[in-house]
């Protein structure tokens, strides 16, 4: 009697766990997988705007620092008078002394554009540094400045550095079939007054540009200073010369040569 009631005992366990079990697998639902695109991260940019009409005088405009490590800066074409308006972009951890980091002048028939790359605690940029009394005009004009949190990617064109002294125009490249692409210049002024790079666009080695002559960029060097900008890819047709003068449009060479670094790339042929 006692062996039918363990029996039975262990049958109603056994039900008990078998609908226990069935109700587990019909109230059971299997989980929720919710396919969700990757987040994507843009580029945060820091932009600044500043506004002013250009009157002779050095102008001086602070960019607040928010971490950026990359940055460009646009100047649209000036309606100015005289021809030697320059703005340097600076960066400093100290306030006091900065390094230029991208330098251009302003009257190029086009949007005048520079990318610099570095990391600094304070960035400036300065207008009209020489405080030439020619670089004035009748319109207000707008400098665009825009900071990246990452260094904008540029792939590197050219490995060709080429040092030279400037004076008289200076053939900087041996010319072969492909123009040169001037990337970037970078030159020092050891004279006692402001000095001027001019690059003509000229064929040959044997025969150098006559100054004044129709220089296709030029940028200005303070005394005793030097100076680094970018040429947007400036591209030469024919030959590239180098010359150091006194004032734009003049025939007047430095009194001490400049020493200049030139970044170029043979790529071509454009039209």
């Amino acid at each position: 009697m006692n062996k039918k009631r363990s029996d039975f005992g262990v049958w109603v366990g056994l039900v008990a766990s078998l609908c226990f079990i069935a109700l587990c697998i019909v109230c059971w639902k299997p989980p929720t997988v919710s396919a969700q695109a990757p987040t994507r991260f843009a580029q945060q940019t820091f932009p600044f705007n500043f506004t002013f009409t250009p009157n002779g005088a050095a102008n001086t405009f602070a960019i607040p620092n928010l971490g950026q490590s990359a940055h460009t800066i646009a100047l649209p074409q000036m309606n100015h008078t005289g021809t030697q308006c320059v703005w340097w972009f600076q960066g400093s951890n100290d306030n006091s002394n900065f390094t230029i980091m991208a330098a251009i002048q302003t009257n190029l028939a086009q949007v005048n554009t520079a990318v610099a790359q570095g990391q600094y605690t304070f960035f400036q940029l300065v207008f009209n540094p020489g405080a030439d009394a020619a670089c004035t005009s009748t319109v207000a004009t707008t400098i665009s400045y825009v900071g990246y949190q990452f260094p904008i990617p540029l792939p590197p064109q050219s490995t060709n550095f080429i040092l030279t002294s400037v004076q008289a125009p200076e053939y900087i490249l041996n010319q072969d079939a492909a123009p040169e692409i001037v990337n970037g210049l970078q030159c020092y002024n050891p004279n006692g007054s402001a000095a001027f790079v001019e690059i003509f666009d000229a064929a040959g080695s044997g025969t150098a540009p006559t100054l004044p002559g129709s220089p296709v960029f030029f940028f200005e060097i303070p005394a005793s200073s030097s100076v680094s900008i970018t040429t947007n890819n400036l591209r030469l047709k024919t030959g590239g010369w180098l010359a150091g003068v006194t004032a734009i449009g003049g025939s007047t060479t430095v009194t001490t040569a400049l020493t200049c670094t030139a970044q170029m790339n043979l790529q071509g042929p454009f039209s």
